[in-house]
């Protein structure tokens, strides 16, 4: 049972790295930089406060592009 356990979490790993990093943390709400939280599989679910997306049930992360009004970037 370990040996099971162990070759599913290295499966999930390898698939996870050859998969999810293409680039599209880089681009992660880069559409909707005003706002605060985004869905990371649908990128067109935004919304101002936490919580789930409408559309797959995924938690919303906070928009790694979100620009406050008055900062200096």
């Amino acid at each position: 049972m370990k040996n099971l356990k162990s070759i599913l979490f290295l499966f999930a790993s390898v698939l996870l790295f050859a998969c999810g990093n293409s680039g599209a943390d880089k681009k992660l709400g880069a559409n909707h930089p005003q706002a605060d939280y985004i869905c990371p599989m649908d990128t067109d679910v935004v919304s101002d406060s936490p919580g789930k997306c409408t559309k797959c049930g995924m938690d919303l992360v906070e928009n790694p592009n979100h620009h406050h009004d008055g900062e200096g970037h």
